[in-house]
């Protein structure tokens, strides 16, 4: 429990939290609770890791294609000019 004291209005105050997991795949779930006036305004806190972010699996897919395609294309550049040097022979 964290208490900052009176705010005056329109004032604003910042405060820092770690949340950080000893892991970089584990997450977890908490609550932050705000009492303003004498009502209480409670918000859930979800932290997960960033390869469970929706987008990540596509891209790392498609990286890994690319990555594919590049060999491939080497690799078939190689030998190509192979076989043409050896038919010129």
């Amino acid at each position: 429990m964290l208490s900052l004291g009176a705010i005056p209005p329109f004032g604003q105050t910042t405060y820092q939290f770690n949340l950080r997991t000893p892991f970089l795949w584990q997450g977890f779930d908490d609550v932050v609770e705000i009492t303003v006036a004498g009502q209480k305004i409670t918000k859930k806190v979800i932290v997960q890791p960033f390869f469970l972010f929706a987008p990540f699996p596509y891209l790392f897919i498609a990286v890994l294609a690319l990555i594919g395609i590049g060999y491939g294309s080497v690799l078939g550049l190689h030998i190509y000019k192979k076989r043409s040097k050896s038919k010129k022979q």
